[in-house]
């Protein structure tokens, strides 16, 4: 498996290995799945795919309430590249899709691209 890591400095990415993410989720964690774009990420059945994990308590309060309006809204999603984010909320896991435009910066930079 390879695995790109992204550089905010550069704004490029360094090639490097680590473990899969296996699409489980913590309490206290959200899941993050960077869908089409360029390459087009998260297809079915693709080897491609970009994906990370964020702790809730690693978000500012600003971004719980950015990403909870997310949760709240569940507008559509009419864009080649956008993001899946996963909970488990008060009711169960939920899943909602939104633009990169919408995302903290925090959420956008989990981001991993992971070739299976």
């Amino acid at each position: 498996m390879i695995q790109t890591y992204g550089d905010s400095t550069f704004g490029h990415h360094a090639l490097g290995f680590g473990p899969q993410i296996d699409g489980t989720i913590a309490m206290g964690e959200l899941l993050v799945e960077q869908l089409g774009g360029f390459v087009g990420g998260g297809t079915p059945g693709g080897h491609l795919r970009t994906e990370g994990r964020v702790a809730w308590s690693a978000l500012s309060e600003a971004d719980r309430s950015r990403v909870d309006a997310l949760f709240a809204a569940r507008r559509p999603v009419n864009a080649n590249l956008r993001y899946r984010l996963t909970r488990d909320g008060p009711n169960g896991r939920e899943t909602v899709e939104a633009p990169i435009e919408a995302l903290p910066q925090v959420v956008i930079e989990c981001v991993k691209t992971l070739l299976d």
